[in-house]
């Protein structure tokens, strides 16, 4: 089944390089793109409100289905009258297929490691059933554990609770390796991410929401391209591009997979949220993004500045009485002081943490919007440079 509404169309394209805008087409409102998910990962923010996040001017959210199932239930969201009524968010919504938790409490757990890989201390490798996570992995799908429930995830169950959950966008449902695997851990799970790819296919029932499928294949050219090719050709309305990247692999990815994806169709970069990321990123053809680092950023007391996060503390005595950022429009710059918000963070008052998760996100979705606007202005090649030179200077990362 397919949707039954024309979904993407792509408005401008770079005069150099793959970026380009688009307008995303859903029943919620449309979503201008390159764009930025904030994540409320239980249709609640951890830090602030909903309607701090459409003060802040952001068109789609994401949402996991996994932890929304475990802790309200589907069942519930539905009877209620779908997602969108129940977290009363008039635009559009994302969820993803509880795919990711397949890794985070399976392979991530065992190895000790989250979605980047860099700087861990992780534990040997080995390929043996999972006996020391929440979540066991077999041909079928997965099952998670908690320690007092069992819960069975299959790419049929995944879209069901998708579906009733009733996300504008939804995603099949994939395996995400660990970064330490090895290549045929990685080709067998390919091979059960692409399967389960067609069995979501045929499992959907919904024709007004767009599903995308996921490119998987770990750190490995050939099963990266060979995923790029299998997907992108299977009828999905948009593709994610997934995995836990390691420091230097992100962009090793992306070159490896964007030249086998179609054209015609939106691309999600699931959950990379630095700036220097997303510039590389879009550059390259990216159109969507999600990530919870605005947030939990907020939560540890970091302010996003235009040369990346730093700690409200020397942020609040280099502005004093002035706003956290010069000439910022979000709530928390026009309304309150530096100085402020720093003394509610320290006395841990929940006005510290809500004022700079206000400010993060909407300098996120700004930052989207000055993206968009290059690329249609044909300033792109030289906001590239500049944004990238500006964060290198502050944050030397390995991509020159």
């Amino acid at each position: 089944m397919m949707m039954d509404m024309a979904f993407f169309t792509i408005t401008s394209t770079a005069a150099r390089g793959a970026a380009r805008t688009g307008t995303v087409r859903t029943v919620h409102g449309d979503i201008e793109t390159p764009n930025f998910m904030p994540v409320a990962t239980r249709g609640v923010f951890h830090g602030m409100e909903l309607t701090d996040a459409a003060e802040a001017g952001a068109e789609v959210l994401m949402c996991n289905t996994h932890h929304l199932n475990r802790s309200v239930g589907a069942d519930t969201i539905a009877a209620a009258g779908g997602l969108h009524t129940w977290m009363k968010w008039d635009r559009a919504l994302a969820t993803d297929s509880g795919g990711f938790q397949v890794f985070s409490l399976g392979w991530g757990r065992v190895h000790g490691i989250g979605k980047h890989a860099g700087g861990i201390n992780a534990r040997p490798v080995g390929t043996h059933a999972i006996v020391s996570a929440q979540a066991t992995i077999d041909d079928q799908g997965v099952i998670f554990s908690d320690g007092e429930q069992l819960v069975r995830l299959t790419p049929e169950t995944a879209i069901s609770i998708q579906e009733q959950l009733g996300a504008d966008i939804i995603f099949a449902f994939d395996e995400c390796t660990s970064p330490l695997h090895d290549e045929a851990y990685n080709a067998a799970a390919l091979e059960r991410t692409h399967r389960w790819a067609k069995q979501c296919l045929t499992a959907r029932t919904r024709a007004d929401q767009a599903m995308f499928g996921i490119v998987q294949g770990g750190t490995f050219e050939r099963l990266r391209e060979a995923s790029a090719q299998f997907i992108g050709q299977l009828p999905f309305e948009g593709i994610g591009i997934g995995g836990s990247f390691g420091q230097h692999e992100m962009v090793t990815t992306l070159d490896w997979v964007m030249p086998h994806l179609p054209l015609d169709k939106p691309r999600h970069l699931l959950g990379i949220g630095w700036l220097q990321d997303i510039l590389l990123a879009v550059d390259r053809g990216i159109d969507l993004f999600d990530c919870v680092e605005p947030l939990r950023r907020a939560r540890h007391q970091h302010v996003l500045t235009p040369t990346g996060y730093r700690d409200v503390t020397p942020v609040s005595r280099g502005q004093g009485d002035g706003p956290l950022v010069a000439n910022c429009d979000c709530v928390s710059c026009r309304t309150m002081s530096a100085s402020d918000i720093r003394g509610w963070c320290k006395a841990r008052d929940y006005r510290g943490s809500r004022a700079l998760a206000i400010h993060n996100v909407r300098t996120m979705i700004r930052f989207m919007a000055e993206i968009r606007s290059a690329i249609t202005t044909g300033r792109w090649p030289a906001f590239l440079a500049e944004r990238l030179s500006e964060l290198e200077r502050r944050h030397p990362s390995v991509v020159s």
